[in-house]
Order: structure tokens, then C-alpha cells, then sequence
């Protein structure tokens, strides 16, 4: 997401980005969070530098780059000694240009037969997989690799559409094996630099001047659109997007004011100006199917506004895509902190949606952590202004991201539960609660990698796992759980990790221990806790130690320790003799046991 102190700075040109970046450089920006970044590529690679560290630090980051010679890949990664460790990287970049694996393919593409054209997209993929198989336990950081793309100017010809093996198939058929690649390959992400060649046009892709007399294989408007899209993609590598929007209504959803417009006259429609505000909702539509949970902030009347949604049939977001409503006349912060309580989410995981300026930042100076969209005055622009806000921006999708508004009505359901049962004990009796647990595998492995890099309220240390590292700590031997539970109302899939290793024998230390928000409250912790001293007792475990690390956002679980017979050490360090410790799980929770 955009830093506000880059607000202002919008750089067209070269120079622009050059100087920018040497102010950066120079630290005249403080706050920013430092980065490594290696990149290997085919090419002369520096000319993007400004680009990457000004656009880097419009997301928060101060990064420094390393860019390995051209085309040495291979000969990087096998010296141990070459700048790219020495530059110990957090992310490292990896492109091959088509044009310089094979100049022919680009040139003289029809010159191919179909088994030739296939084996040298078998040649480009085992070259990739084979680097990225160089790569695994020699660095932790995120690994993305830009996909591939014709780019020099009209390299596809008119006639292509019409081949039995065209150009476009070809590149196609690369792209989706490469993501299959990727996906294998821990903490690895496709830049997706086909979609940018094509949103800049092959036509201005080559500055042909720039091209043959300094190899540079980038016009300037492509420079900018990699830089600003391959920050981007970088960002959401390593951060957790936004869990919900809150939305104002009027002039928002649709347009006008139905306390003044009346129901029939508001603009919502495929008629201008209506469609605008119908585009937007369906932009609204995409992120909740992507996992994006909806609530209403608006100051208006409740009546009415439950009128309008049950007799606009046109509209394309119901009422059942809510999961909170808040429609009063009072201050719309005060609202917002109801939602994040009632859904159980922190501020800095809202986005807020307002027409109103002053709505906004009035929001803004009583929430300072809540994600405010500068909102446009067309609603034409309202699609792109939300999406470029880049608060929902994911890599990948799990099944639990989709399934997320499914798991907050269930929770809805829940709520109304606990409000007839007679004591908590009555109420988590009567959810019926089943608990599976397992040791970590190919299959869980992502989920509980995404667990450790978002959950932030019931996490004990609150350290950040890729996928690449969990995986190392498993070969090393350490203790990796998940725990998942189901109930009456659904099945809220893996929801606690717990990490333990045994660093010295026979002595074990907690190194994680979570719970999703969504479960909190549920003594599925003691469960988790029972399970995973269980299983260290099994493997001849018989003092364990636990830390807590305080941060700004898990102060209920400062005590966890100590309620949990733990005897403390010092003021961040607890143990535990498991020769005398005994089970002392909930009864009312089923444990299915591990699979």
C-alpha cells in the first residue's frame, strides 16, 4: 500500500526517478523497512534501479539492490563467495527475456516445426527448474520469477491467431508449465510481466533507439510500469492483505441520496451515469468471492436502506453479502470500531470507502491505522482507485481465503448462540467443537505458512515463516503442528500452529504457538498446548521452555504461561517439567486425533 509522505510524489520522467531515488538513498525518508533484493537476469538489468527503490519506498520499504552480471545465473548461485550472497538477499528476482534465450524465437518463429517449438519450451523450463533447484536451502528469502513474453516491437505478426501452433499458444503454454514450476517451489511467485508487456503495448515496449545502441531492452514508459508493477508484486510477497472493506452508501454504492433522491431515483442502472456506480459494484462483487469481507458505514436511515436493497433487484451486492451493518447517525470511527470488534479483526486489516472527504479524514485522524482510500470525485475512477489502493492485493488464494465470508456468518451464528447459553461452558458445549490435528505436509504447508505471516492478536512471538522455511525447520528437526476444527455451524479449517524444537537433547522450546482470531476464545489453545506436549513427551521430551514477545497487538496472551502451569523464568522466558505434567483438555471438545 502507498505510503501518504509519497502522496505528492508522481514521477513521469527518467530524471524524476533518479533524483527521487537519491533523496531516498540519502535517507530523507525515515520509517522505511530495509530490504535486500538480488536480481538475475538476462540482460543489463540496472537501468531499473531508480524505478524499484522509488516505487519501493512509496510501499514502505528502503531497499537495497544487487544486480548479478547478465546471464550468470548459474555461475552466481554456485560461488559461495559471489555478490549475490554477499548481498544476502530477502527476495531475489529472476528473468530470462525470450529474446535472449533464443533470438530465433522471437525473429524466425515460423521457421520451427511444432516438436522443435516444444522442446525448446522444455529447454527454457529445465533451465529455470534447474536454477531454482540451485537455489533451494542456500537462501530464505521470497524467490519471483517473471513469466515470459514477446516484446520487441510487432514480434507477433497478424496472422498468428490463425496458426495451428501460434506465438501467443506457445508463450501460453510456457507461462502456465512455469507457474506449475513456481507453485512447487517454497516461497516462489510469478511476476506476471506478460500482462504488463501487453497493458503498455508491444508497439512501446522497445525503444528501438535505446535497444540496439545501449542493449537496454526497456522504452522508459516500460521501465516505469516494471518498476511500479514489480514493487508491487514484491509487497505482496511478504505482506498479508487487508481482510474487509467498509463502505458509505450514498454516492458510493449508487448514486445520489435516497433520504432526499427517494428509492427510484437514485443513479444505478446500465445507463451512464448509473453504470458507474454498477461497475463499482461489481469490482465490490470480485473482492468478497475473493475472500474480502463487506460492511456499511453510512449515516442514514435503517428503514430505508434495507428498502433499497430489497427492492433494487438490479443491484449487484445484496444484503447477504454483509457481515456488518452499521447504518446510524453516529460517528463513523466509533462505527468503524464496532465492526473490527464484532468481526475480530484489527484496524489495520479495514479499508474504509467514503465519497466524503471529511468523512475520511475525520476516520483517518481518530484511526490512524485504518487503510483510508483517497476516493476520486467521478465514480467512474472508483474501480481504479480502490484496486490501485493495493490493500487486497494477493499471490496466491488458499480455499480458506475464499471460504472466509462463509466462516464469519457461521460466526454470526455463533454470536447468537452464546447470547441464549447459560455460562461460556453451556455455550462452547453446545458447538459441539471437533478438533483434528497433524503434523505438517505438502498439502498444509501453505496454510500454516499464511498463519504465522497474519496472525498478529493470539500469537505468542508473532515470527513470520515462509513456506521454504517451515520446510527447513522440518528437516532439522523441528516439531511443526496444525490444528483444525469443525462444529454445528461449519468447519473453520486450520485455524492453530504450534512450533517447538529441540535445540539440545531432551529440551524443547516453543518457538510459535497461534490461534486465528476467528477461533479465539474457544479454549482451543489448550488444547493445541496439550497436544504439542504430548507429542514432545513422546519423543523423549521432558523440559520444555516458552517464550512471549510482546508487540503492539498480542497483550492477551502476555499471560498465557502462567495459566497454563508454566513457571516463569525471567520476564519473557517460562518452562515446564513434563514428568509431572498430565493432559487437562476440555471435555466437551472431540479430539479426532493426528492424521
Amino acid at each position: 500500500m502507498i505510503n501518504s509522505d509519497f502522496s505528492n510524489i508522481d514521477c513521469k520522467s527518467p530524471f524524476e526517478y533518479i533524483k527521487v531515488s537519491r533523496d531516498i538513498e540519502g535517507g530523507q525518508f525515515e520509517g522505511l523497512k530495509r530490504l535486500n533484493i538480488s536480481c538475475m537476469s538476462s540482460y543489463t538489468a540496472q537501468v531499473l534501479k531508480p524505478y524499484i527503490v522509488t516505487e519501493m519506498a512509496k510501499r514502505n520499504y528502503d531497499v537495497s539492490l544487487y544486480f548479478s552480471p547478465y546471464n550468470t545465473f548459474e555461475q552466481e548461485i554456485l560461488d559461495k563467495d559471489s555478490g549475490f550472497f554477499y548481498s544476502k538477499p530477502n527476495v531475489i528476482l529472476i528473468h530470462f527475456r525470450i529474446e535472449d534465450i533464443d533470438e530465433n524465437l522471437s525473429n524466425n518463429f515460423y521457421s520451427f516445426t511444432k516438436k522443435e517449438l516444444k522442446n525448446k519450451k522444455k529447454y527454457i523450463l529445465d533451465r529455470v527448474q534447474s536454477i531454482l533447484e540451485m537455489l533451494e536451502g542456500k537462501v530464505s528469502g521470497n524467490i519471483i520469477v517473471y513469466n515470459f513474453s514477446f516484446s520487441e516491437s510487432l514480434s507477433v505478426p497478424i496472422h498468428d491467431p490463425m496458426q495451428s501452433f501460434s506465438q501467443d499458444r506457445f508463450i501460453s503454454e510456457l507461462n502456465y508449465d512455469l507457474a506449475c514450476i513456481c507453485k512447487q517451489t517454497p516461497s516462489c511467485y510469478i511476476f506476471d510481466y506478460y500482462q504488463v508487456v501487453r497493458f503498455v503495448g508491444y508497439k512501446n515496449w522497445v525503444d528501438l533507439k535505446l535497444l540496439l545502441l545501449a542493449r537496454i531492452p526497456f522504452s522508459v514508459q516500460s521501465q516505469i510500469a516494471i518498476g511500479e508493477t514489480l514493487s508491487r508484486t514484491i509487497v505482496a510477497s511478504l505482506e498479508t492483505p487487508c481482510k474487509c472493506i467498509v463502505l458509505d452508501l450514498d454516492n458510493t454504492l449508487w448514486g445520489g441520496i435516497i433520504g432526499e433522491d427517494g428509492i427510484s431515483n437514485i443513479q444505478f442502472g446500465n445507463e451512464f451515469p448509473g453504470v458507474a456506480f454498477k461497475r463499482f459494484q461489481q469490482t465490490i462483487l470480485n473482492l468478497y468471492n475473493q475472500g474480502v469481507l463487506l460492511a456499511v458505514s453510512s449515516k442514514n436511515d435503517e428503514k430505508l436502506v434495507l428498502d433499497i436493497f430489497n427492492s433494487r433487484q438490479d443491484f449487484v451486492i445484496k444484503l447477504k453479502h454483509f457481515s456488518v451493518l452499521k447504518i446510524n447517525w453516529d460517528n463513523k470511527a466509533d462505527n468503524i470500531l464496532e465492526i473490527s470488534r464484532e468481526l475480530n479483526i484489527g484496524l489495520d486489516s479495514i479499508v474504509f470507502f467514503d465519497d466524503s472527504h471529511y468523512e475520511r479524514e475525520l476516520v483517518k485522524s481518530k484511526l490512524p491505522e485504518l487503510h483510508v482510500v483517497n476516493v476520486p470525485e467521478s465514480p467512474l475512477d472508483y474501480s481504479l482507485a480502490l484496486i490501485s489502493h493495493e490493500a487486497f492485493d494477493y499471490l496466491y488464494l488458499t480455499e480458506e481465503d475464499k471460504a472466509r465470508n462463509k466462516y464469519y456468518k457461521s460466526e454470526q451464528k455463533r454470536f447468537s448462540l452464546s447470547h441464549k447459553a447459560e455460562s461460556i461452558d453451556d455455550f462452547l458445549a453446545k458447538l459441539n467443537m471437533k478438533v483434528t490435528t497433524g503434523l505438517v505436509n505438502d498439502v498444509t504447508i501453505a496454510r500454516v505458512s499464511q498463519l504465522t505471516m497474519k496472525t498478529n492478536q493470539f500469537n505468542l512471538t508473532t515470527k513470520r515463516y515462509s513456506i521454504s522455511d517451515l520446510e527447513k525447520m522440518v528437516n532439522e528437526g523441528a516439531l511443526v503442528l496444525w490444528l483444525s476444527v469443525e462444529d454445528n455451524f461449519g468447519d473453520s479449517g486450520i485455524v492453530g500452529v504450534a512450533i517447538a524444537d529441540n535445540s539440545e537433547a531432551n529440551y524443547w522450546k516453543i518457538d510459535t504457538f497461534l490461534l486465528s482470531c476467528r477461533v479465539i476464545g474457544r479454549k482451543l489453545d489448550q488444547v493445541l498446548l496439550n497436544i504439542l506436549l504430548e507429542e514432545i513427551k513422546r519423543r523423549e521430551g521432558f523440559l520444555v521452555y516458552g517464550e512471549y514477545i510482546r508487540t503492539g497487538k498480542n497483550e492477551q496472551v502476555s499471560l498465557f504461561y502462567d495459566d497454563n502451569g508454566f513457571i516463569k523464568e525471567s520476564d519473557f522466558c517460562w518452562k515446564k517439567d513434563l514428568s509431572v505434567w498430565k493432559i487437562d483438555s476440555p471435555d466437551f471438545i472431540e479430539l479426532r486425533g493426528m492424521v
